[in-house]
């Protein structure tokens, strides 16, 4: 990953969906917000998207289509615990740059060296990375190694879309 795309992960506000009217917003190398602390306790969490695999556009149906097939990969693990909808936001000066739907996943061991979901499904999803922690510790960005993207694949996936909790 070029260091310009390194720099917009972190410089990129995390944004959580709690409930209808609460959002709560993770920057990378800083503390969990109060209100993301009290939700996640003393568990694993990570910030996660099927958006835009290796970081090259693509249209929003298949988009759509991937976030929902990651949903469902979530839903199906027994480590995850709570799921809520999220948006990465990437802003520069006063312009948003982009904007990907993401989902903020609460779970125990979602982190594991080698095991853990999150990971899992980046690399199954060509996630560059992917923002995280353990319990009330700063987000860390989670940079996956190079070969591990190229080898991961890209299916189409089927035509459905739609976020939701657990």
């Amino acid at each position: 990953m070029d260091e310009n795309l390194l720099a917009a992960y972190r410089e990129s506000t995390y944004l959580v969906c709690l409930d209808t009217l609460h959002w709560s917003a993770i920057h990378v190398d800083e503390p969990l917000p109060a209100a993301l602390q009290a939700v996640v306790g003393t568990h694993d969490w990570g910030f996660i998207t099927a958006w835009n695999p290796r970081s090259v556009p693509r249209p929003d149906e298949e988009n759509l289509a991937a976030q929902q097939q990651l949903l469902a990969a979530l839903r199906g693990d027994d480590a995850v615990l709570a799921i809520h909808p999220g948006v990465g936001v990437g802003i520069s000066g006063s312009a948003t740059d982009w904007y990907e739907p993401s989902l903020f996943v609460i779970g125990a061991g979602l982190l594991d060296a080698g095991t853990g979901t999150l990971e899992r499904l980046c690399r199954e999803y060509a996630q560059h990375a992917y923002v995280c922690g353990r319990a009330h510790a700063p987000a860390r960005l989670r940079v996956l190694p190079t070969g591990a993207v190229a080898a991961c694949r890209m299916d189409k996936p089927d035509p459905l879309c739609g976020q939701s909790g657990r």
